[in-house]
Formats: structure tokens, C-alpha cells, sequence
């Protein structure tokens, strides 16, 4: 149990910390994936970018993995693979809404819904 409530509380400290306003304000230092996904995918597929690229993601996509509470393996990537995107859209759309209050209701529903089982 104990273990389950310590990957609950990972998972929820990552989760809030990409959708936090100081990761929307920081697009030179924030998520590379957020930042770069468009322009990686206008690139040749043989190109290095695309495989720094999916590397990069590879590695959020298991440190995410690794924190969800009710789940390992397969299920855990699965649960990742269904978040990442959630994150990531939302911090875009937030990012390119920034000064309309749309910005804060995207991060905000982002967060309650990823977050809605802990």
C-alpha cells in the first residue's frame, strides 16, 4: 500500500509540475517535447532529430510509467502512453492561448482529469 501511495504522489507531482504556470511561461527551458513535436515532425524520418527526438520521449514516457500507482509493465506504459499526450496537448494549447483565460481552463481541466483517480 505504501508503495501505491508513493507512486500516487510521484505521479501527481509530475503531472502538476509539467502543468504548472512556470513550465507554461518557460518554452526555451521547458518540455522539449511540447516545443519541438510540429517541427521534429516536419523532418525526414531518417533524420537525427526524430530519433533524439523519440528517445527523449521514450525516456518521459517511462518515467511516467514508473510512477503510476495501480499499474507496471504493460499496463503502466499503456496508462503513460494515455497521459503524455494529455500533457503535452494541453501545455501547447495553453502555451498558444497564453493571456485568455481559455490558457488557465485547459491547464486546469488538464490537471483534474489526470489526476481525478488519485
Amino acid at each position: 500500500m505504501a508503495v501505491t501511495q508513493d507512486r500516487a504522489s510521484a505521479r501527481a507531482g509530475l503531472i502538476n509540475g509539467y502543468l504548472a504556470p512556470q513550465n507554461l511561461a518557460s518554452m526555451g527551458s521547458g518540455c522539449p517535447v511540447a516545443a519541438l513535436a510540429v517541427d521534429v515532425a516536419r523532418e525526414a524520418e531518417d533524420k537525427p532529430v526524430r530519433l533524439a527526438f523519440l528517445q527523449g520521449l521514450e525516456q518521459l514516457i517511462a518515467l511516467l510509467a514508473d510512477e503510476q500507482p495501480d499499474a507496471d509493465g504493460a499496463a503502466a506504459r499503456e496508462a503513460a502512453l494515455g497521459e503524455i499526450p494529455t500533457m503535452v496537448g494541453s501545455l501547447v494549447l495553453a502555451r498558444a492561448t497564453k493571456g485568455h483565460v481559455l490558457s488557465g481552463e485547459i491547464m486546469a481541466s488538464a490537471r483534474r482529469r489526470l489526476l481525478a483517480d488519485d
